[in-house]
């Protein structure tokens, strides 16, 4: 599918069939919708929020009341762009996501992760669709079972939903402090995954989550049994939890919805952070090119400088190392043909997993 970012630069996922892209930063802008009844902060709307002091004024420090408690999980792992919206009460959700599609036009930031706790399934299918270019992380409440999760995988909607940016989560966390505090996994998981990414770590798996002690429901975990729980919910798709050797509990999993059916490259949700992140920078940077004489000479040299900009992002990036060719099949240099145009073939090396990703792109 490929999707227009600006005039005269379009970029394509071979072989793909949801997507969008997204930048990612030194803090990736995280979506949130929860019950707040304290608090400075008006319903149905869009807050930028940067710190838990921010996050106190505007919907208090009720930690009963969900928006607080998610607000209060977040910034323990010292995220900031987090876009929140109020609601008065569950039957509120709906608008409140509603609300939350209007950030890019309110605060002109759009979120590029968002975590819903316990959604329906029409809920989940209503933010793929209203953001097609963000990742989804969802988990159903304490009163599921193993079983029942495994089972709603089987399905193509809710928690079965077979999408690149949706990944399923269980089971919810205790408070390491409190522990009938119940937390929810996959705002747990927004957290910890956009600190991955600040971290330049690329991947979630044996990262270890912030300020709890133990699952609700319970739930057997284990790095050797393939009968555990932790692993049955790993084969399954679903980010989960295990518990290391020195007793910290840690995320389990970094694959997105359309596992276990592709096991491919793009079933890793840091290689779709990654593909996105990759073809936005060099999509901008080939922007700066439009308007220029379109020689193949020219076009040469965006080519390497494309190689030149993935080699230096390698870290961040978390590739071994990216190619861009130009494509002089496809490419054309005749403007008495009515169209300059510029094709690129990009080919990236993942650091994790190994394989190669590929992506086009066209300057015209």
């Amino acid at each position: 599918m490929a999707t227009t970012l600006s005039h005269g630069v379009l970029v394509d996922y071979p072989s793909l069939t949801s997507d969008g892209i997204f930048t990612s930063g030194a803090s990736t802008p995280i979506g949130i919708v929860g019950i707040s009844t304290s608090g400075s902060a008006s319903a149905d709307t869009p807050y930028l929020v940067n710190s838990k002091s921010e996050a106190d004024l505007l919907f208090g420090t009720t930690l009963t009341e969900s928006l607080a408690l998610y607000l209060d999980i977040l910034f323990r792992y010292g995220v900031t762009n987090v876009i929140a919206v109020k609601v008065a009460n569950l039957a509120g959700i709906d608008a409140g996501i509603t609300a939350l599609a209007t950030s890019q036009a309110t605060l002109g930031i759009s979120p590029k992760l968002i975590a819903l706790d316990d959604p329906s399934d029409t809920q989940i299918a209503n933010v793929l669709s209203t953001f097609p270019k963000a990742i989804l992380f969802a988990c159903p409440d304490s009163g599921f079972t193993v079983n029942e999760v495994l089972t709603s995988r089987i399905s193509s909607t809710g928690y079965g939903t077979k999408s690149i940016r949706f990944v399923p989560c269980f089971p919810n966390l205790k408070n390491a402090t409190t522990p009938t505090r119940i937390e929810p996994i996959a705002v747990h998981s927004v957290g910890l995954f956009a600190k991955s990414i600040y971290d330049r770590k690329g991947t979630l798996d044996n990262k270890p989550f912030v300020g709890v002690n133990g699952t609700s429901p319970s739930i057997t975990v284990g790095w050797e049994s393939e009968t555990a729980d932790s692993e049955k919910l790993y084969d399954a798709g679903v980010l989960s939890i295990n518990k290391t050797y020195d007793n910290t509990w840690v995320a389990w999993g970094n694959r997105n919805g359309i596992y276990p059916e592709d096991s491919g490259a793009m079933s890793y949700i840091s290689t779709v952070f990654a593909r996105d992140t990759i073809a936005t920078g060099l999509s901008q940077l080939s922007q700066g090119w439009l308007g220029q004489p379109g020689s193949q000479a020219l076009a040469s040299t965006l080519s390497a400088t494309h190689d030149l900009w993935l080699s230096n992002n390698a870290d961040t990036l978390t590739i071994s190392h990216g190619e861009s060719r130009l494509n002089l099949v496809k490419s054309n240099f005749d403007p008495n043909a009515g169209e300059i145009k510029w094709v690129f073939d990009i080919t990236i090396q993942m650091n994790f997993p190994i394989e190669l990703i590929q992506i086009t792109i066209e300057v015209k």
